[in-house]
């Protein structure tokens, strides 16, 4: 009789679950902001789960299986890094120029430097007052993730170890 070769596990899945969730987070915040009045009914089918606490569910899920194929905290940070940065930075950049063509009211340019180093690093949650009018007053409120992710990181990082230490058998 023929075995069949057992698949190989993919993130496909998890992708495709994370842009539903994106684009669930995405349809709630313009219908938000724009102030657009919904049923109740249709707000419960369309909203039935919170898509910040599914992400930070599958994020915790992904990143067990990294830390059991990283062999040292370097490694691990690394790969945490380059995960989140570079897409970070040039989203960031995408914004700001955004911003600057759009805004029409004057900036405090050393306040703008200081929003872009803050945004780029994991200080996403302060903004110059001289941007409190663009948008809802934050030009990327959805950036304070970011800082929890890290934090995230490390304590999942610390808590691995620490239950790879136990005689339970995790890990």
């Amino acid at each position: 009789m023929e075995e069949f070769p057992r698949p190989i596990p993919q993130r496909g899945c998890f992708n495709t679950i994370r842009m539903l969730l994106a684009l669930k987070v995405m349809l709630f915040h313009a219908i938000w902001h724009l102030g657009i009045n919904i049923d109740s009914d249709v707000r419960d089918t369309l909203f039935p789960v919170k898509a910040t606490p599914v992400f930070f569910m599958i994020s915790g899920f992904l990143i067990w299986g990294s830390l059991g194929r990283s062999k040292d905290f370097y490694e691990y940070l690394k790969k945490r890094f380059w995960r989140i940065y570079p897409e970070l930075w040039c989203g960031i950049i995408v914004g700001l120029s955004v911003l600057l063509i759009l805004y029409d009211e004057s900036v405090d340019w050393t306040q703008i430097v200081g929003f872009a180093f803050a945004q780029g690093t994991f200080f996403q949650f302060w903004t110059p007052d001289c941007l409190r009018g663009y948008g809802c007053g934050v030009p990327n409120g959805s950036l304070w993730t970011i800082g929890i992710l890290i934090q995230f990181y490390l304590m999942a990082y610390f808590l691995y170890r620490y239950l790879r230490g136990q005689k339970n058998g995790c890990g």
